[in-house]
């Protein structure tokens, strides 16, 4: 064996190494979907003027509804990629994805009406971000770079709506459920390809020796 083919040996068991610590169920369908939503939710949020304040009922009832509906569809075309792919959805890296959520979940659905209570729900998106971002950085180590990046893009979001923005809460939440799912979506899209080719070429190489 020379130089080379140990090379592309050591690549090919980093290559298994990595599908087999990090999640790759996520996919830029689920993320385009997620995205979406939030645009459209802002959108529409904005257009009715559903704010926290005045129309705190119509506000929270149209968040919760994308947030599902975004969830929902995630999970579908996560499990669909899971069976064209002869995989185990419900694994075990799911399982800590999902266990690992849990915490920033129940927080938010804690705080978020607390906050109404005491009459702050302006403070919600932002709060939003920020149990996002924890939940996601919480679970990191089985996700691949771009998911921690967009995370700490999040917590800094979060942290400028709270204190900066309170009073745009559409045009907060729709540049990051809406905006930044879109840009990983997109990256996400492009580094499967990106892949996709180089697997391509490599098997074309191969086949010319």
């Amino acid at each position: 064996m020379d130089k080379h083919e140990a090379f592309e040996s050591l690549e090919t068991i980093r290559t298994i190494l990595e599908r087999s610590t990090i999640f790759t169920h996520i996919t830029p369908g689920g993320l385009f979907f997620g995205g979406g939503t939030g645009l459209a939710a802002a959108f529409l949020g904005y257009f009715l003027d559903w704010n926290p304040i005045d129309s705190t009922f119509g506000f929270f009832s149209l968040w919760t509804l994308a947030f599902l509906s975004a969830l929902g569809a995630g999970l579908g075309i996560s499990a669909r990629r899971a069976n064209l792919s002869g995989e185990l959805f419900w694994s075990r890296k799911l399982q800590f994805v999902l266990a690992g959520f849990l915490p920033s979940f129940i927080g938010a659905t804690i705080l978020t009406p607390i906050f109404i209570q005491i009459g702050h729900p302006e403070l919600c998106p932002g709060l939003w971000m920020v149990l996002y971002s924890l939940g996601i950085l919480a679970v990191g180590v089985v996700l691949d770079w771009e998911f921690r990046a967009a995370a700490w893009c999040f917590l800094l979001a979060g942290c400028f709506t709270l204190y900066l923005l309170p009073s745009l809460p559409h045009l907060a939440l729709g540049a990051t459920f809406g905006g930044i799912h879109l840009a990983l979506g997109f990256f996400r899209l492009y580094r499967e390809n990106w892949n996709t080719y180089q697997n391509r070429q490599e098997n074309l190489k191969g086949f010319k020796l």
